[in-house]
């Protein structure tokens, strides 16, 4: 429960906290940072708890930050004759991925242990994160 309190006020700080420096920050900079507090988090909290939560309210905070960029995105990019579509096949997509990922998270949990699965999403978050790193400086 208290993860969900610190995402809670995570995004809310986020989205109510208008003057801060992420305000100007492009999309591809808030997905790097967000997979980086991915990975800080997964490595830190089966050891680390209290460490942990500071990066996941970092994390809800980045995302409310970018959250509506992605919307913009969506909304200057596709006819409004498709938005519906669009934004309904895209909700679908995420609403389905929850349960999908949580299953697959128990899995593996249960598979190798919970530490370990932690472990595994943060070097995947990291190795994303390492990625978009690469391509923001190619540009």
């Amino acid at each position: 429960m208290i993860f969900n309190v610190v995402l809670m006020l995570g995004m809310l700080a986020g989205s109510f906290i208008m003057g801060d420096k992420l305000k100007d920050w492009e999309l591809p900079k808030l997905m790097i940072a967000t997979f980086l507090m991915i990975a800080l988090f997964a490595a830190l909290v089966t050891h680390f708890g209290l460490l942990s939560l500071i990066f996941l309210f970092a994390l809800a905070y980045i995302s409310a930050k970018a959250s509506p960029k992605v919307n913009r995105l969506i909304m200057e990019n596709i006819s409004s004759e498709n938005l519906g579509k669009i934004g309904g096949g895209i909700t679908t997509i995420f609403t389905f991925s929850v349960p999908f990922g949580g299953a697959i998270f128990v899995f593996l949990a249960n598979l190798i242990g919970v530490a370990l699965t932690f472990y595994i999403i943060s070097i995947f978050a990291l190795l994303v994160f390492l990625l978009l790193l690469s391509v923001i400086f190619r540009q």
